[in-house]
């Protein structure tokens, strides 16, 4: 007599919390490369200074900083000076924070995720941080203030943290826009992603050069800002992928498919 064939064998269903090992993978390889990036971008900064240092004139101030203040006080005129103190006052923390807060509902709405949220939140917390590390170690004074222009701050100078910030927060928003494809611009998501940079870009030089227009800042100061922001922002998006590509690795462990390589 013939034996019943034994029934096909079923794979055994996926153990119980994969998902949030998975889960936890990700977000601990973000944080750790996050962490890690960050120690490295704060050593930079203190390096930068100590560039600057070795440039100095007598007064302690880079040979490069007295001449741009005087070329941006030479161009001070009534429209000059209502935009810059209009950026003054959109890069310090409440407008930094109404920026930040319509980029990222904006964002969020596009991609219908938190990946807006981890990065932008992140990418923000991270440079808060390294203003404040590299302003208490290093204590640069400002310019002086009888050439200074409203609103007057007395924080320590080196690096500008208007210009970091929003270095910051503009080249992590074009980063984001260029891995939302449902973003468009005519139909198209590489014009979107161009006048996104356009517009980054010209918000963050701005920002910058608005500082020393107001003497609120040493020109060497802004570029700091731009250097090391530009360097937190690229640790960020490392961050990101790393935290993306160990999603997908251990969703092909676990036999799911992977996530779309724009993230």
């Amino acid at each position: 007599m013939r034996r019943p064939s034994a029934p096909a064998s079923r794979p055994s269903p996926a153990p119980e919390g994969s998902w949030l090992s998975r889960l936890w993978a990700a977000h601990a390889a973000f944080l750790v490369t996050g962490g890690v990036l960050l120690a490295v971008v704060v050593a930079f900064t203190s390096l930068a200074e100590e560039v600057y240092d070795s440039v100095t004139e007598g007064d302690g101030v880079p040979a490069v900083d007295h001449p741009a203040l005087q070329a941006a006080i030479s161009l001070r005129g009534p429209v000059l000076t209502g935009l810059a103190q209009f950026l003054a006052y959109a890069g310090d923390t409440p407008g930094a924070v109404a920026v930040g807060l319509v980029l990222l509902g904006l964002l969020t709405l596009a991609r219908r995720e938190a990946t807006p949220a981890v990065v932008l939140l992140g990418g923000m917390a991270g440079a808060v941080l390294i203003t404040v590390v590299g302003k208490s170690h290093v204590g640069r004074l400002r310019p002086p203030v009888d050439v200074a222009l409203p609103p007057i701050v007395t924080s320590p100078s080196f690096p500008s943290g208007h210009t970091l910030n929003a270095t910051v927060l503009m080249a992590l928003t074009v980063y984001l826009v260029a891995i939302t494809p449902r973003l468009s611009l005519c139909g198209t998501h590489r014009r979107a992603v161009t006048a996104a940079a356009v517009v980054a870009g010209c918000y963050a030089v701005l920002m910058g050069l608005s500082r020393v227009y107001l003497a609120a800042h040493w020109l060497t100061d802004v570029a700091a800002g731009w250097t090391v922001g530009l360097a937190w922002a690229a640790a960020v998006v490392l961050a990101h992928r790393v935290w993306l590509t160990v999603q997908d690795v251990r969703r092909s462990r676990a036999g799911t498919p992977a996530a779309p390589a724009a993230g």
